[in-house]
């Protein structure tokens, strides 16, 4: 019976480690590796409200949820524009999923929209919209 010698056991083990490394840096689309990209992102809510944020991966990475207060804006490293998703609440902690039935039933504002590569936001509210 024949062995590997030890350097081909070694180049293998590297290869495998930086093919994983590779993957978890870079998604893997249907034609590739899927680019992370900064976007930002605010909050348009009226003063005096906070608007909660959670971000939903298309690539099943656990989600990211954040707080930011009217008039503010962040950056936000690490998503897949017009691939990745993400859910905003005015004044109300996020649902776990990606959805605005239960938050609009209790007169909340709630909106989810696909990530784009400029600025993403909360939908600028009229004078007579409720909080």
């Amino acid at each position: 019976m024949k062995s590997f010698p030890t350097a081909a056991l070694a180049a293998l083990g590297l290869l495998l480690a930086q093919t994983a490394a590779a993957n978890i840096v870079a998604p893997r689309g249907p034609t590739g590796p899927l680019k992370l990209k900064t976007v930002m992102i605010g909050c348009d809510a009226p003063q005096g409200h906070r608007c909660f944020f959670a971000v939903f991966s298309a690539t099943g990475a656990p989600g990211r949820k954040f707080v930011i207060d009217a008039g503010g804006r962040n950056s936000l490293p690490g998503v897949i524009p017009r691939s990745d998703r993400f859910i905003v609440v005015v004044d109300t902690p996020t649902p776990p999923r990606p959805d605005c039935n239960l938050v609009l039933s209790t007169g909340k504002f709630c909106k989810v929209a696909v990530i784009h590569p400029d600025f993403n936001h909360s939908a600028r509210r009229r004078e007579s919209d409720s909080v």
